[in-house]
């Protein structure tokens, strides 16, 4: 199969992966598609039910209008049809998703994007690299990744305070989910095949790309070999194009992104078992311990037993709740009577 350049910005969601793409954005040598991607998620529905990629296109599409094109600074409309080129393509979803891709990029991208731009997208699906570069042989991966009691609770406020979900809406539990789905899985990926081979991964702290934006987003162009953006701290879409407003609650400077207080969104329980389960990947990412007294194993596992406020918030089901509520003291129990 004949190699795509492309690059996919895999982050565990909340760690500034939005952020990221949309200062990348401004290089004249790369095209981001700026809507989440979770391509395996969709991927078997997509090879099996006919016209199920048509659709999901279309869903796209809106939700780039909604998303980005009133946002845009001058004309919004497109160059061509945007579905032109997948409506013309054959073959497995990944390479008519790369069909999508194009038909996009010519539907709206400005005169100045280099003919040979490569291509970008970001996605969650942190669980799987490996995956997308089975299907996608010219992939190179750039993980971010955040300090994960702080990255929890940015998840954690925006489900529970900001969309104002039960702690289990995700389907499981959003500590659980957090955790197993996401930042572990991630982080021993980035340690072990991404640290073999710095040619196709690369690694950012979130930390560094907020508290030093510039240099970050030109250490990525040079690992990448395009030019940066002219404006490396200035936040575009679709090809550099300037955002009268920032969508989704992006901050209008990355370092504004660091200077939220804490506001007690993680419980001292909750830290205190997530600094257990990542402390040892944390280290060898660069993120230092809290700080203070671990509580002994028998302390915290008592401090699970009673009820806290957060799981009590929003609750649309009784019967729901108390499920969810057995299945969070038994993973956290499991995980703490576990370790060595």
């Amino acid at each position: 199969m004949q190699e795509r350049a492309a690059l996919g910005i895999f982050g565990a969601g909340r760690n500034g992966s939005t952020l990221l793409m949309r200062l990348l954005d401004g290089s004249p040598d790369l095209w981001i598609y700026p809507i989440e991607l979770r391509f395996l998620e969709l991927r078997d529905w997509l090879a099996s039910e006919p016209g199920s990629l048509d659709r999901w296109a279309e869903g796209q599409l809106a939700e780039l209008r909604e998303t980005y094109l009133g946002r845009l600074e001058g004309e919004n409309e497109p160059h061509a049809d945007p579905l032109a080129a997948l409506r013309a393509s054959s073959g497995p979803p990944e390479r008519r998703l790369e069909a999508f891709l194009d038909g996009v990029r010519a539907a709206y991208a400005p005169p100045g994007l280099s003919p040979e731009a490569i291509h970008g997208f970001k996605t969650i699906e942190v669980e799987h690299p490996g995956r997308y570069l089975e299907l996608f042989p010219g992939l190179r991966l750039l993980h971010l990744v955040r300090d994960p009691s702080a990255n929890y609770a940015s998840l954690k406020r925006t489900d529970m305070v900001v969309k104002r979900k039960p702690f289990w809406f995700q389907g499981g539990d959003v500590l659980r989910t957090f955790l197993e789905r996401r930042w572990l899985p991630h982080a021993r990926y980035v340690l072990g095949v991404g640290r073999r081979d710095p040619a196709r991964h690369l690694l950012v702290r979130y930390e560094e790309l907020c508290s030093e934006p510039t240099r970050v987003v030109t250490e990525i162009c040079d690992w990448l070999g395009i030019r940066p953006p002219a404006e490396p701290e200035l936040q575009t879409a679709l090809g550099g194009r300037h955002l009268r407003e920032q969508p989704n609650r992006a901050p209008e400077h990355p370092v504004a992104d660091l200077q939220r207080p804490a506001d007690g969104v993680v419980t001292p329980r909750e830290a205190a078992f997530i600094e257990l389960a990542t402390a040892e990947l944390a280290a060898e990412l660069g993120y230092e311990r809290n700080g203070g007294a671990t509580p002994s194993r028998a302390r915290l596992l008592r401090s699970w037993l009673p009820l806290d406020r957060w799981e009590t918030m929003n609750v649309d089901s009784r019967l729901r709740q108390g499920r969810a509520l057995v299945a969070r003291r038994l993973y956290v129990y499991r995980k703490l009577l576990s370790r060595p």
